[in-house]
């Protein structure tokens, strides 16, 4: 009896080898296969009855160089990871490059908006002699108008547009500044003379203002006057005293 069932089990045996060397031979396993790795072989093989597969024998034969597919699932983020930096980075540079170049023309035009005054209108003259009128338009041109023997609203009155460049509007900021045009007193009147010069001035900025007039008086002497020859500057020198 025993020696019946010992008979069976044998015959069990090489009909599995026999299955596995055959399954074998179709993955390519074996010494006389392509050797296409150990996870070919354990698709396809059958193992022998009783032989567990993490034995040393069964490893070493069935061993095999493992090769990572060319697309596998690694290499495919890995790549993905690889084009979302390089995007970003690109991206990054060109709008930092676009922030910049819009900051530096908006910078630019906001400076020579911000230096021009947004009202802007100054006068003097008299009766008797040459009389001048600035007054600053929405184009930001200045209307200039000169009637070289009596007032402006007379005959003989002349006037011309005049354009203005930022660096003339910012110098004449400076000036301003300079002979703190804005802490000057609102009327400077000389009671004794009852004809003669009159003068007056509003000029107003975001951040500063002032209006100021006179007859026959003015503010400091230094002062009046570089300011009366930052406003001929304006004009690009054209007469205003």
């Amino acid at each position: 009896m025993v020696s019946g069932v010992a008979t069976n089990r044998k015959a069990m045996m090489r009909s599995d080898q026999r299955r596995t060397r055959e399954s074998k031979a179709d993955a390519g396993c074996g010494p006389n296969g392509s050797g296409r790795g150990i996870d070919d072989c354990r698709s396809h093989a059958a193992l022998p009855f009783g032989v567990s597969f993490a034995s040393e024998g069964i490893r070493a034969r069935f061993r095999g160089p493992v090769r990572e597919p060319r697309w596998s699932a690694k290499r495919i983020v890995e790549r993905m990871v690889t084009a979302v930096v390089v995007a970003a980075f690109v991206s990054g540079c060109s709008t930092k490059g676009i922030r910049a170049a819009g900051s530096v023309g908006g910078n630019a035009a906001s400076a020579g908006k911000g230096m021009r005054p947004s009202v802007f209108e100054v006068s003097i003259g008299g009766f008797f002699g040459a009389s001048y009128r600035v007054e600053l338009q929405s184009d930001g041109t200045l209307l200039y108008r000169h009637n070289p023997k009596t007032l402006i609203s007379e005959p003989g009155t002349r006037t011309r547009r005049v354009r203005v460049g930022d660096d003339q509007w910012r110098e004449f900021r400076r000036v301003m500044d300079e002979v703190n045009v804005w802490a000057w007193r609102k009327e400077y009147i000389d009671p004794n003379v009852a004809d003669g010069t009159q003068w007056s001035l509003r000029l107003e900025y975001a951040d500063a203002s002032v209006f100021s007039r006179g007859s026959n008086a003015f503010p400091e002497q230094q002062d009046f006057e570089r300011f009366r020859v930052a406003v001929e500057m304006l004009l690009g020198g054209r007469e205003f005293r």
